[in-house]
């Protein structure tokens, strides 16, 4: 609230008595001097600059000053006003008692006033008792004077019936005065209304009068004026007469009607004489405006007389061709009958009655405009002018028949130059309207001799001399001509040409018949063919007369000089041979244009036709105005045969004997035809072959293909074929093959080219189709041919179809340019594989078959490998994840596929283990031996891949009696396998065995083994080398299988390949297993007692356990007989028995890592093949629960087996018991407990793990029970599918705990594998092996879960969210996005309590579920100080906690 400031006036009483001082509030006062010192400060800043420097300085100071002193009071007074607050109080009370003693006093003072002065001479006056008795008692007062009633009160107004009567008696008053005069015609629109008559003139003007008496002598009364005349064009719809002139009028005319003997006459004639004089002056006003706007000096106004006449004067440069007298429009008042509108006349006149029509002999005066008058003078005169250029001029320039129009507004003269021709190429003549001059275009185009024909127009209607006659004539035939090209060259646009009207050629002789063409030509370039041009040459005598073109065909040299030139016979192109329109004498130019070429010292070829018959009636043809039929069909006729000759002199120059140039079909068609085939160079067929494919070629025809694609089409067509396949379509007695060639290049020695190719094909193929034919009828190949057919053969490619269903195909067809057979594999239909297990051996397959050039022997080889390809193919190729320990986000491929050769492959598991697998022939059966070692050396393997324990124990169990016998002590060679010259190029194939003395020698059988040759880029003399080429040796242009599913590309090996070892990987890739001899029965304690007893017949340590050193009799059916153990005796250790084993028990230290493998007689065994039937092999491949086929689970295991053995040598301070090669069993120590893991015996897919006490007799901290979980456990979780060695590296950490923490984990793992089935638990846990990709990035994933730094632990749960029992599904717990959660945990060991890791990243992207889920799982952990009393580690309570308090909204 503003303070006040108190205001007193000098003499200290308040003004106007009102009792106080006056006040003003603090915040307005600052607002008067803020705005008093603006005020000043702008008046001062206006009136400065006006002033001289010394007076702007002393007014500033002025004002500086005066201000100051303002702003120095009101200072002082704002600091008063801070304690004005009391004063403030203490005047109003003062205020307030002075008020009240004030009032006191003048109270006194008005009392004595009245006791004293006024009522002293108080008296009562006498009352009007009369008047109050009378209006109390009536209610009124009837004294009153009666000059107040006729001076105040208004009389009564008459009646409506008065009313009525009286208009009604002066209406007939009216109506009989009309009678008994006389009244002008142009007022007999009349109306009588109440008491008044209404007479109106259209147009003109409205009166309105009537009688004040019904005397004879009474005089007409006029009682209002309207004038209708109105400016539609230039008035705006305002009045044209102002009130006064109205009211003058008024009183003139009323003057009149007095005294006149015809008043209603007198009243007529002054009223329409002004509307007329009004009229004219609109219309001057209107073409004054229009001169100043638009018109100029176009229009002049030669004559003006207010209220008489107005005369205008256009086209002034123009005279009448008839009278030469200038063009006027009159508009005037007739002078005869003054009554009549305003009339309109013109000089010359109009006596056209057909012009009359849209002329009007007077103004229509409802509608005022000069300018409408002038439009319709200007289109008679325009359309006289054009009628008399028409009849005396241009009729005589067209031809016979033809018609020019004139018609239109503005008027337009249309002649069509061209006929026929559509109005856009008509020449169209019109007027100027303003000038009066002749202008003449053509709509569609701009001809450049249009002006000159316009200006000779406009001279002949000044002056029609003789020579603007010419001189009109030669325009309109260049015109013509011009047009005409115009229209040439929209007919070729289309084609593959180039229109010029210029001569291209420079050089030719003066009197050379090119130089003599007429001005109007058209020289039409062939852009497919170069230096060839087609001439339009245009001739006529008169513009009556029809055009004639001339046709001629001409040539030019690389320099541009004239080569050839021809005339052509249109008639005979056109036409043709064959016509029926016109009776033609025969001629030997029927052919035409092809003789001219062929003949060039001929004479013109022009064809001369014989008259014609009458009785034969010619036809009119229906073309459009637009398109010259002939002269397209000629340029296309000459580009259409060009090509055709080009392909005879090309079949000429290469010796091949041909027709000529023919007409077939409806003679629309040209064709060439080969008379005998060539021989096919550098083609080995026999001459039989050859000649029984000549003889079995009917025809050979050239044809160019102009629909579509414009291509050369090659057809072959064959009879007699000596294969018969399953396609319809080729069932009949002959055979068409089409060839299509590249017509856009103009090349005709690269067609010619590729079609000597493509007979080099069919040729090649038709002797690999003979002999194949020839082979079919050999009854030792009747089984081979039942499961294979001919799908279809071309002559250029030959389908076979094989397989069970016969749905799998492969396709022959001979590479021309790469000068051998190519084979292409496919599936036809529905079939048990998407692709063609053959794929991925179609590059060996293709080598083969180049060899051999035999289909039967490519049915063999197909019949071999069908069956273990396509169970090859089952395997799983998809790259996982967490195959390198080190590198888990590295991808690797479970099986890659590299074919050796078309009979042998590898298969290569994970990049570590590689199977060799060879397809025997004829027998149904492969043979399995590891690709690890070498073909020369089995007690060495290849430096890229490790050997598989096991192998042939494993592979033993699917044998059913197919084993090939062998000798451990003395083995011989496995198989034969196939030379690597498959990847070679036949260049260094040949070399290669020529230069082997090896490959002259051939196997005294059939199944004979052999060694392969040798590589030619490994030295023979080192029995390191293994026999299968290195993927990197393979040539760089070696292409797998297509399908991407299995294939694996050897020649391009990335760094991230499964092949490649990883470069930070701790150990070689190649390292050996580590060997120790395994305990017996005896030695080892007795197994505990298991919740699942079923596991103890595989356990290895039990006495149930069958051992591999048993007797051949106890093994399983058909099984290869165990390798004997070595003779020479284990070294003892360096550092004496391992505490895992009992102190009788030696264990050998391993072996220092070498490309050799350990001399043990299993090394043999292991490089040793196995035979297995088809059958067998694709029940080992094919998937089943899991969905992991036996090789996958078998091969994981082996690897997991590896894995072990290698992460116990790298970890520090723990030392594997060791490897025991005969059983398979890896025995390592993690205190307090001895592990040793082997394969199940019985299937030998799944690996077990047997704990057992370091020392027996000590006293045991874990029960059996606990024992056995953790059993199960690794059985279940960590040597399981998907086999991840992170899995083992984290179970290894957590058995490497304390005794507290450990017996936490170990009852974790019984309630992960076996769940509690109560309602308190709300969710199912899941202890993670590896970091799970949906967690929090603390590390990447993939990596091992447990982590173990200093005094603290990381580890990762999955909780999923579980059903209680007795509610509906519909409240079960579920994250949106993710069915499950992962909740990173961390223990501290010092504090013994649990929480969970944070999150590293910057931006968290959880979801506000999970957060919310992390935050309730955070607040659940930070009780377990609950359980730090009791001593016990809070890892299990804790995380039982979350189970059952876990509850998300």
């Amino acid at each position: 609230m503003d303070k006040a400031m108190v205001m007193t006036g000098a003499t200290g009483a308040p003004p106007g008595g009102t009792g106080g001082p006056v006040t003003i509030p603090l915040g307005r006062l600052i607002d008067f001097v803020l705005q008093k010192t603006y005020h000043e400060l702008t008046v001062l800043a206006e009136l400065l600059p006006r002033k001289s420097d010394m007076e702007r300085k002393i007014e500033i100071t002025t004002f500086t000053n005066t201000t100051r002193q303002l702003f120095v009071r009101l200072l002082a007074l704002v600091k008063w006003a801070a304690s004005a607050g009391k004063v403030e109080k203490c005047a109003s009370m003062v205020n307030f008692l002075d008020k009240q003693s004030l009032l006191f006093i003048e109270a006194a003072d008005m009392f004595a006033l009245l006791a004293r002065d006024t009522l002293v001479q108080a008296r009562l006056p006498s009352f009007h008792i009369p008047c109050a008795a009378e209006i109390l008692t009536t209610g009124t007062y009837s004294r009153l004077p009666t000059c107040i009633r006729d001076k105040i009160v208004p009389p009564d107004p008459i009646s409506t019936d008065d009313k009525r009567s009286t208009l009604e008696r002066l209406n007939r008053i009216i109506q009989y005065r009309l009678v008994s005069s006389e009244l002008p015609p142009q007022m007999s629109s009349l109306e009588i209304k109440r008491g008044r008559v209404i007479f109106r003139v259209n147009n003109e003007f409205e009166v309105s009068l009537t009688l004040m008496g019904d005397g004879p002598q009474v005089p007409w009364r006029l009682l209002s004026i309207n004038i209708l005349v109105e400016d539609k064009d230039t008035g705006d719809c305002r009045a044209l007469v102002h009130h006064l002139q109205v009211t003058y009028i008024h009183q003139l005319v009323q003057s009149r009607l007095v005294d006149h003997p015809k008043p209603l006459h007198e009243l007529f004639e002054c009223l329409h004489f002004f509307c007329l004089s009004l009229q004219l002056e609109v219309l001057h006003s209107q073409i004054l405006r229009l001169c100043r706007e638009r018109l100029g000096d176009s229009v002049r106004i030669e004559e003006y007389v207010p209220g008489s006449s107005l005369r205008l004067h256009f086209w002034r440069e123009h005279i009448s061709l008839l009278d030469h007298r200038p063009f006027l429009l009159m508009v005037h008042v007739d002078a005869e009958q003054p009554c009549k509108p305003l009339q309109v006349s013109h000089s010359p006149e109009i006596t056209e009655k057909a012009e009359q029509v849209w002329i009007e002999p007077c103004i229509r005066s409802e509608f005022l405009s000069i300018e409408k008058l002038l439009i319709q003078t200007i289109h008679i005169r325009s359309r006289q002018k054009l009628a008399y250029v028409k009849d005396n001029y241009l009729k005589e320039l067209l031809p016979a028949g033809v018609e020019c129009t004139l018609s239109g507004s503005p008027p337009l003269l249309q002649l069509p130059v061209v006929y026929p021709c559509p109005s856009s190429e008509h020449l169209v003549l019109t007027v100027d309207t303003h000038t009066g001059y002749v202008m003449a275009f053509v709509p569609q185009f701009d001809p450049p001799m249009v002006p000159e024909l316009q200006d000779t127009i406009n001279s002949l209607v000044k002056d029609a001399l003789p020579s603007l006659k010419v001189r009109l004539a030669s325009a309109m035939l260049n015109l013509k001509f011009w047009m005409t090209l115009k229209r040439c060259k929209k007919t070729v646009q289309h084609l593959p040409v180039l229109a010029m009207e210029t001569n291209p050629f420079v050089h030719a002789p003066e009197e050379h018949r090119i130089n003599q063409l007429a001005k109007y030509s058209l020289f039409v370039k062939l852009c497919k063919h170069a230096h060839y041009y087609v001439v339009i040459e245009l001739q006529a005598e008169k513009p009556s007369d029809n055009i004639e073109f001339h046709y001629y065909l001409m040539s030019a040299t690389n320099d541009n000089r004239l080569s050839s030139f021809y005339e052509l016979d249109g008639h005979s192109i056109v036409h043709g041979p064959c016509t029926d329109v016109d009776i033609l004498a025969p001629s030997p130019s029927a052919i035409g244009l092809l003789n001219s070429m062929h003949n060039a010292n001929t004479d013109s070829l022009k064809r001369s036709a014989e008259p014609l018959d009458t009785s034969v009636s010619s036809k009119k043809p229906r073309c459009s105005g637009y398109f010259f039929s002939d002269v397209a069909h000629i340029v296309a006729f000459c580009d259409d045969r060009l090509p055709f000759c080009s392909l005879t002199r090309e079949l000429e120059a290469r010796g091949i004997c041909h027709r000529g140039l023919q007409i077939e079909g409806a003679q629309t068609n040209f064709c060439v035809k080969i008379v005998q085939m060539p021989l096919a160079k550098e083609n080995d067929l026999p001459i039989s072959v050859v000649e029984e494919l000549r003889h079995s070629l009917l025809s050979c025809t050239f044809r160019l293909q102009v629909k579509g694609i414009k291509a050369w089409l090659c057809e072959l067509v064959f009879h007699d074929c000596p294969l018969t396949t399953s396609n319809v379509r080729e069932r009949g007695p002959t055979r068409p093959v089409y060839f299509m060639y590249d017509f856009s290049q103009n090349n005709m020695a690269a067609v010619v080219d590729e079609w000597l190719a493509d007979w080099a094909v069919v040729c090649k193929l038709y002797g690999v189709m003979a002999k194949y034919a020839s082979d079919m009828k050999k009854p030792k190949y009747t089984a081979l041919l039942e499961m294979s057919e001919v799908r279809s053969y071309t002559y250029t490619r030959l389908t076979l179809a094989y397989g069970p269903e016969k749905n799998d195909t492969v396709t022959l067809s001979w590479r021309a340019v790469e000068r051998r057979f190519q084979l292409v594999f496919g599936v036809v239909g529905p079939s048990v594989s998407a692709t063609n297990p053959h794929a991925t051996i179609a590059h060996q397959l293709s080598y083969d078959f180049n060899q051999h050039e035999s289909v039967i022997q490519l049915l063999q080889a197909l019949r071999d490998t069908y069956r273990p390809l396509l169970s090859l193919s089952r395997l799983p190729s998809t790259p996982q994840l967490g195959v390198i320990n080190s590198r888990p986000t590295v991808p690797v491929q479970t099986f890659v596929i590299i074919p050796q050769s078309s009979t042998c492959f590898k298969l290569i598991y994970r990049g570590n283990y590689c199977l060799e697998v060879q397809c025997r022939k004829g027998d149904g059966c492969v043979i399995i031996r590891d690709g690890a070692f070498s073909h020369f050396d089995k007690g060495r393997h290849v430096e890229e891949f490790m050997p598989i324990p096991g192998l042939r124990a494993f592979l033993g169990k699917f044998t059913g009696g197919c084993e090939a016998p062998h000798d451990p002590d003395n083995p011989v060679s496995p198989l034969a396998l196939e030379s690597v010259d498959a990847f070679l190029s036949p260049s260094q194939a040949k070399g290669a065995a020529a230069s082997s003395p090896a490959s002259n020698r051939s196997a005294t059988t059939d199944n004979a083994l052999r060694f392969p040759q040798h590589h030619p880029m490994t030295p023979p003399s080192n029995p390191h080398t293994p026999a299968s080429p290195h993927p990197s040796m393979l040539p760089s242009n070696y292409t797998a299988s297509p399908n991407p599913s299995y294939v694996h590309t050897p020649s391009n090996i990335p760094p991230s390949s499964p092949l490649a070892p990883p470069p930070s990987s701790p150990y070689p890739v190649n390292s050996p297993h580590m060997t120790s001899p395994s305990p017996s029965p005896a030695q080892q304690p007795p197994s505990q007692q298991s919740f699942a007893s079923a596991a103890a017949p595989n356990d290895p340590t039990s006495p149930a356990f069958p051992m591999l050193s048993a007797s051949p009799a106890n093994a399983w059916p058909s099984s290869p007989a165990p390798p004997r153990p070595s003779p020479r005796p284990f070294q003892p250790s360096p550092g004496g028995p391992s505490p895992a084993q009992p102190p009788s028990v030696e264990v050998r230290q391993p072996p220092a890592m070498s490309r050799m493998a350990p001399p043990h007689p299993g090394n043999w065994a292991a490089a040793m093949p196995i035979v297995l039937t088809h059958e067998k092999l694709d029940q080992l491949c094919t998937p089943t629960s899991p969905c992991l086929s036996p090789m996958e689970r078998f091969l994981g295991c082996a690897f997991m087996r590896n894995f072990i053995v290698r992460y116990e040598e790298s970890a520090q301070g723990r030392t594997p018991t060791g490897l025991i090669p005969d059983s398979g069993i890896v025995t390592f120590r993690l205190e307090p407990f001895v592990y040793r893991v082997s394969l199940n015996p019985a299937t030998m897919q799944s690996l077990h793990v047997k704990i057992s006490p370091i020392d027996p007799n000590k006293e045991q901290l874990f029960s059996a029970e606990e024992i056995q979980v953790v059993e199960r456990y690794f059985d279940a979780k960590v040597s399981s599918i998907p086999y991840k060695p992170n899995a083992f590296m984290s179970f290894s950490r957590l058995m490497g705990c304390t005794q507290r923490i450990l017996r936490d984990f170990i009852q974790l793992m019984r309630l992960e594998l076996c769940p509690p089935q109560t309602p308190m638990f709300r969710w199912n846990f899941q202890l993670c092996l590896t970091i799970p990709p949906a967690v929090p990035q603390i590390a990447p994933p993939g990596m091992t879960s447990v982590l173990i730094s200093r005094n603290k632990m990381l580890f990762f749960m999955q909780l999923s969210p579980a059903r209680p029992q007795g509610e509906p599904p519909g409240v079960q717990i579920n994250l949106p996005g993710q069915p499950s959660l992962v909740v990173p945990l961390v223990y501290d060991f010092q504090m013994n309590s649990m929480s969970t890791a944070a999150d590293r990243r910057v931006n968290g992207d959880l979801s506000t579920q999970n957060a919310q889920a992390m935050n309730i799982i955070t607040q659940i952990l930070r009780q377990g100080p609950e359980y730090q009393n009791g001593g016990e580690c809070t890892i299990f309570a804790s995380i039982r906690d979350v189970l059952t308090q876990l509850v998300i909204n």
